[in-house]
């Protein structure tokens, strides 16, 4: 996409795959947990990783492509749904979920395909 459109690829970490207590032997367990509860079981560094995704949105200076996993959707969607649950959708792989900033605020446009995403 980057080459087809002539713009350059910048990584942000900010938009980084879900922080887990656990080790990789026992991630699919806690994050099947994880994702049958409510963001207010989450503990601080939970909270804090979903505050950054949220605040480097803002910081987008020029339409971006923001290339991203599930539960990082996820923690986007909740919020501007003020859904209470850590899954509020589930989006499919390829799928496009498009955000518009109106000033100050954020509005989501347009949620992409839904699929029952496996967790693997």
């Amino acid at each position: 996409l980057a080459e087809r459109l002539g713009a350059d690829i910048e990584v942000d970490p900010a938009f980084r795959e879900l922080p887990s207590p656990v080790g990789i032997v026992d991630r699919r367990e806690w994050l099947s947990t994880f994702m049958q509860q409510d963001w207010a079981e989450q503990n601080p560094e939970i909270l804090a990783w979903r505050d950054t995704i949220w605040s480097a949105l803002f910081e987008l200076e020029s339409p971006t492509v923001v290339f991203t996993r599930f539960m990082v959707i996820n923690a986007v969607v909740s919020r501007l749904r003020s859904a209470v649950e850590t899954v509020c959708c589930v989006p499919d792989n390829g799928s496009i979920t498009c955000l518009e900033l109106e000033g100050r605020a954020l509005k989501l446009a347009e949620v992409g395909r839904q699929h029952q995403t496996l967790v693997n």
